[in-house]
């Protein structure tokens, strides 16, 4: 398919999702995607959210896929050029290349699900592969994914050409749907906190207020697993004095000075974000 017709494809489909309800969108560009581009057969897009990658559109693999999150370090091994990735440029793997880039993938922390999902036959069958990285300011968004499973050859610049059609939409549709979520999640936080200020002023006692504090904490984050400790002036040290969830076998805890990722956050100042809190090496056990 030539240049002209891919883009006239694109803008027929665009006029279709127009109608459509946002989490229509990205099944329907996907599989326009399939359809257009030279050598596809199926395929993915998978989003960032927070600091994993998740499968929100998919063609031709089971359903379970969808919904699946990869970290960061396992998509990156599965482009194969960390440089290249932040950069947004495409790349085209086959042959024992890309078994090469689905064994390190697979060497990459990830839940169980997703290593699943990555040694599955549906993955182990792709013959040819193309993946594109959407960026929004300097982060890698989103990544579009086609596979061909029945030639190795199947992609070729011609097929670049009209995934980078697609990967302008899917960018611009992404950038808007992030805006209205950061919009949306902003407003929900200062409801919480208005509610949670209205609370915490009829609480009179510290273990009232601590224990609505943790309760108030896992919603404005949707973490069932919170753990609050306070750092006591007159001895060096943070103490546990509330929990939920996989936190509670760490009820009294007394962690001393340096050790731990809330010591590291409070001495950087900042908020700590780390991919695998249990293998980071500044965690107390």
């Amino acid at each position: 398919m030539s240049a002209a017709s891919a883009y006239t494809a694109l803008l027929e489909t665009l006029q279709a999702l127009a109608g459509q309800r946002e989490e229509e969108l990205w099944p329907s560009l996907l599989r326009s995607a399939v359809e257009v581009v030279p050598g596809a057969e199926g395929g993915a897009i998978i989003v960032r959210r927070n600091h994993r990658y998740r499968t929100i559109a998919i063609c031709d693999y089971p359903p379970e896929v969808l919904g699946l999150e990869f970290s960061e370090a396992s998509v990156i091994a599965w482009h194969g050029d960390e440089e290249a990735w932040r950069r947004g440029e495409p790349r085209i793997a086959n042959g024992a290349a890309l078994e090469k880039l689905m064994a390190a993938a697979l060497e990459q922390p990830n839940t169980h699900a997703a290593l699943a999902a990555l040694r599955h036959e549906r993955v182990r069958s792709i013959r040819a592969n193309l993946c594109l990285p959407l960026l929004i300011g300097n982060e890698v968004a989103a990544f579009i994914h086609l596979d061909n499973r029945s030639r190795e050859k199947a992609f070729t610049p011609a097929s670049l050409e009209a995934t980078r059609l697609y990967a302008l939409q899917a960018t611009a549709l992404l950038a808007a749907q992030n805006q209205r979520s950061a919009l949306e999640a902003r407003l929900r936080e200062f409801e919480i906190i208005e509610g949670l200020t209205q609370t915490l002023n009829r609480a009179s006692r510290q273990e009232e207020i601590v224990a609505l504090l943790v309760q108030e904490i896992s919603r404005l984050m949707n973490s069932p697993h919170v753990h609050v400790l306070l750092r006591q002036p007159e001895a060096d040290w943070l103490e546990s004095v509330g929990w939920l969830g996989l936190f509670e076998r760490h009820a009294h805890t007394r962690v001393p000075r340096g050790m731990g990722l809330s010591w590291a956050s409070l001495e950087h100042k900042q908020v700590l974000r780390v991919e695998n809190a249990p293998r980071d090496p500044r965690n107390f056990n």
